[in-house]
């Protein structure tokens, strides 16, 4: 905790001294428009997360390899941006590589907490280290105006973590029981790995087929890709998941991924119906897409009570299968963004028409994230305790924080601010009656996951409280993606106080 106080007060004041422009300068990247740094967030969501899923784990030494190239990631690009613009540019490569170094060591002396095994964990350390700012300038490099920096960070913190968790995995033999985590690391690994993997096939693709963008912001406005093109990308596409995916899952658990897929979504009747159920939501909200030609903030918001209806569903229902199905969903949606960017036929370009119709102000650069956002939101207090035995009940409190922050607050906030909405807080467009909407409604429904749906925390009332209010407030304050880091934040105090 004392690491966080550092990095917590560190990144207060840089972001009260720097501006993105002072950044841009030094660094050429371009970060979302009408956003803050958002280093606060960005260095402490990761942080936090880890160490109260550190806490549910009762201490585990194993947290402690997450948890310190996390910090290391932050430490060392908070030294990066304090030390100032000149330096920078006469070093940057040098600097680069001795900052990671640099923010490493201050972690592990301020943590003072090496495990016994102290080869494998400074591997972990360094490796993760390193991993984590380029996975960072990767993002900001490839994509400019579709970050700011805080949310650059988080993603690559987060990958990290993933990165490491699969490597950590990769040699042990998977036992029965722990096949569904091993698919969970394969869906949303993978999904990352084919990204990479598929750059230079996106990058040859534009060059040959001579596809430019008429302005960042505008999404990629441009001409279909030439059918020679687009099965080029197929073939390549279906390549990297069948001799690379498919023999790395098989692998890992002993069994052909297809079968093994098969069983577990049709291996009981109850999963047949709950997932006939989420098929007509899904249906309900293809439907909408069709239909829709202009967009409002309600017709946002339905999707947010479409997707709570989901995950509430199937925590309740069946833990595992939501949690699986939200990461083959992640990979559907990411192969999907992929294909609209390219403009892929023959669905490309359809799927470029029907998602503008839903872009909002914080969608820029090439990238329109807002339902991934939504879905990452919702999935990552799941996805971080899918190890332990609090997803198999799924009646643990902060596996809700995704649906309580984003499904029920942020929804609340949003309808019932724009249309009753009168007094804004100083210095942002969201209003106090927005506010208060999300803390009644959030409060009115932890009371009826606890009174009806047996869900469970060890915290005391208040504490719970305490931990919407202060969501609430970040919602109203904040001009980061709340769908990304709302439930992040309210994870991590639910499972500190639950600690």
């Amino acid at each position: 905790m004392s690491v966080l106080t550092c990095v917590f007060l560190l990144a207060i004041v840089l972001e009260m001294l720097i501006t993105p422009e002072d950044i841009t300068a030094v660094t050429n990247w371009k970060f979302r428009q009408k956003s803050s740094l958002g280093l606060i967030t960005g260095a402490l969501l990761i942080p936090m997360a880890l160490v109260a899923h550190g806490n549910q784990q009762c201490g585990s030494n194993l947290m402690c390899y997450y948890q310190l190239p996390s910090l290391a990631v932050t430490v060392s690009l908070l030294i990066t941006v304090s030390i100032g613009q000149n330096l920078l540019q006469r070093f940057r490569i040098w600097l680069s590589s001795a900052l990671v170094l640099a923010g490493t060591f201050i972690v592990s002396f301020i943590l003072m907490r090496f495990p016994q095994q102290f080869v494998e964990y400074a591997v972990f350390l360094i490796g993760g280290s390193v991993l984590g700012l380029s996975l960072l300038c990767h993002l900001m490099n490839s994509l400019p105006e579709s970050f700011s920096l805080g949310e650059a960070m988080i993603i690559s913190q987060g990958l990290t973590v993933l990165s490491l968790e699969v490597i950590k995995d990769f040699a042990c033999p998977v036992t029965s029981s722990q096949k569904f985590g091993a698919c969970l690391q394969v869906l949303v690994a993978g999904t990352i790995n084919v990204g990479f993997l598929l750059r230079p096939v996106c990058n040859r693709i534009f060059q040959n087929q001579s596809i430019r963008t008429d302005k960042v912001n505008q999404h990629n406005k441009s001409t279909d890709l030439s059918w020679s093109g687009s099965i080029y990308f197929y073939l390549i596409f279906a390549g990297v998941n069948f001799f690379a995916l498919f023999p790395w899952l098989g692998f890992q658990i002993k069994e052909f991924p297809v079968f093994y897929g098969l069983k577990f979504m049709f291996g009981s009747r109850d999963r047949v119906f709950l997932m006939t159920g989420w098929l007509v939501l899904v249906t309900l909200a293809i439907a909408v897409v069709g239909t829709t030609t202009s967009s409002s903030t309600v017709v946002r918001k339905y999707f947010h009570l479409i997707a709570t209806g989901t995950f509430v569903s199937g925590l309740y229902y069946d833990p595992e299968l939501i949690c699986l199905a939200s990461a083959g969903v992640f990979f559907i949606f990411i192969v999907l963004e992929v294909i609209r960017v390219l403009r892929v036929q023959p669905i490309g370009g359809s799927i470029n028409d029907a998602f503008q119709v839903f872009v909002d102000d914080r969608d820029g650069g090439l990238l329109i994230l807002t339902h991934v956002y939504l879905l990452v939101g919702l999935s990552l207090p799941i996805w971080i305790l899918s190890g332990g035995h609090y997803l198999q009940s799924g009646k643990f409190l902060p596996l809700y924080s995704g649906v309580l922050s984003v499904g029920v607050g942020d929804t609340a906030a949003s309808i019932l601010g724009s249309q009753l909405g009168r007094y804004k807080w100083p210095e942002t467009k969201k209003t106090m009656e927005g506010t208060l909407a999300a803390v009644v409604s959030q409060t009115v429904c932890c009371h009826l996951l606890q009174s009806y749906l047996g869900v469970v925390s060890q915290c005391h009332w208040l504490m719970i409280f305490a931990s919407i209010l202060l969501t609430s407030f970040l919602e109203a304050f904040t001009d980061q993606i709340d769908n990304l880091i709302l439930p992040l934040f309210m994870f991590a105090i639910l499972s500190v106080s639950n600690g």
